[in-house]
């Protein structure tokens, strides 16, 4: 049962819904929205909206302290909504003008286990990616919940590739090169140079620094010895030409990926454009 809060001299204390029944997805929003207004912080609100280029308004509520009223929320009743309701809730914080709401709505999702994931979810995701879009969510959505969703549904993923790496919105094209962060030795190599190669010359800014993301991230697992015929595919070895001398940073977005060539120090952003 989802509780609401009572301001005690600043000391948070639950009262119980003496119904004792969950509340409804517009309640729950309600007290979510009412808990975040009641601990603006003006002048740190101002800090946050430069930060990110006065894009969107704060309370100017910090991480650290969203982290500590989410679990507040969840151990009272937050996660016995039922997905739908769940996904529903979601979808209102998302509209709320106020960057925290869509920011503790991301932490909680991230929080949902792989088994709690809907086949329909990827649809979902990308409804969530192309609203108010920044990399402050962009970059926790793709990692970490269609990193997870892409496991559980290989399927769905494949035909989904194909529409969102000519997307026009960029931020789902960065989203299939980043989605792969948390793969590491399990990266699909193919997959990750086919997204190099098509974007390699886009000018965006966001796209060339996700491209140097997710070579540096792949490179710290990808070492000699982890290379074993179940992690690679032999289309992604080195072809017969290719050597590790004739790697450069420029020609691993048109060669095979080799370990020798994945480097932190050889991947910057960078090294991408043309």
């Amino acid at each position: 049962m989802l509780q609401r809060y009572e301001h005690s001299q600043g000391i948070n204390t639950f009262i119980s819904d003496s119904n004792n029944y969950l509340m409804s997805v517009n309640q729950c929003h309600s007290t979510i929205v009412e808990e975040l207004n009641a601990r603006s912080n003006p002048t740190r609100a101002g800090q946050m909206e430069a930060y990110l280029r006065h894009k969107f308004p704060f309370f100017g509520i910090m991480s650290q302290e969203r982290s500590a009223l989410l679990k507040q929320f969840r151990s009272n009743g937050l996660d016995e909504l039922s997905s739908l309701d769940k996904r529903k809730l979601v979808k209102i914080l998302w509209e709320e003008p106020h960057r925290e709401c869509q920011l503790l709505a991301l932490a909680w999702m991230m929080k949902w286990k792989e088994k709690e994931l809907m086949a329909s979810d990827l649809l979902f995701f990308e409804e969530l990616i192309t609203a108010k879009s920044w990399w402050d969510t962009v970059d926790g959505i793709a990692p970490n919940l269609i990193g997870k969703y892409a496991l559980k549904y290989p399927e769905h993923v494949q035909a989904t590739w194909k529409e969102w790496e000519s997307h026009e919105s960029f931020w789902i094209r960065r989203s299939c090169l980043i989605f792969q962060l948390r793969y590491k030795q399990h990266t699909d190599l193919d997959l990750l140079q086919h997204f190099i190669r098509k974007f390699k010359h886009e000018k965006e800014f966001f796209i060339q620094k996700a491209i140097g993301w997710s070579l540096r991230e792949v490179s710290k697992s990808l070492t000699p010895k982890s290379l074993t015929p179940e992690s690679l595919t032999p289309k992604s070895l080195a072809t017969e030409s290719l050597t590790p001398e004739s790697l450069t940073p420029k020609s691993l977005a048109t060669e095979s990926l080799t370990p020798e060539s994945l480097t932190p120090e050889a991947l910057t952003p960078e090294s991408y454009r043309d």
